[in-house]
């Protein structure tokens, strides 16, 4: 989304995009995630997210705890759970500050539309969106649908991490986007 962004704010100086798994160019896409992340969680998960959402009220470190939350909810980001499994488990400890996203998302909520100056780039912008992606189809195709000069590439059996669930074909479609003029 920061690079959606700079974009939209400075579309003159960007000669090629690639958004991967993006959030939209608005934060409509916050109205269905939190669910897709959520139906796609086992009962431990969730579980393990309640355990650590009260743990800073029992003198855990809040950072340490968001973290954990991080990793209770990642299989949900992921088409297959052992992927997430594996991927949250490599989470290194200091990865999140709750500060920085509370200023984010707190910024953001405050009118973030990057679609306006998205119109006006011309360059080529290649999206990559895992259909299984929590974020969900729709966003992507919010994007391309703001962006004239977009190519939209789904890969399926792939949540939010095309790199990890499908990685030759992930390259293969990065490869193909690099060669093209």
């Amino acid at each position: 989304m920061l690079a959606m962004a700079y974009a939209a704010a400075h579309p003159v100086r960007i000669d090629r995009m690639i958004l991967i798994g993006p959030g939209g160019p608005t934060l409509e896409f916050a109205e269905w995630f939190n669910d897709n992340i959520r139906m796609r969680l086992r009962s431990e998960d969730l579980e393990a997210e309640r355990y650590w959402t009260e743990a800073p009220k029992r003198g855990v470190d809040p950072d340490k705890a968001g973290l954990e939350q991080v990793r209770a909810i990642t299989p949900g980001y992921f088409f297959e759970r052992a992927k997430g499994l594996a991927f949250a488990s490599q989470l290194p400890d200091g990865t999140l500050t709750l500060q920085v996203n509370a200023l984010l998302f707190g910024d953001m909520s405050r009118g973030y539309d990057s679609r306006p100056g998205l119109r006006q780039l011309d360059r080529p912008v290649l999206i990559v969106q895992g259909h299984q992606d929590p974020v969900g189809d729709k966003t992507a195709e919010d994007i391309h649908a703001a962006i004239k000069s977009s190519a939209l590439t789904y890969l399926n059996q792939c949540g939010h991490f095309p790199w990890l669930e499908q990685p030759d074909a992930f390259r293969r479609i990065l490869a193909e986007f690099f060669q093209s003029k």
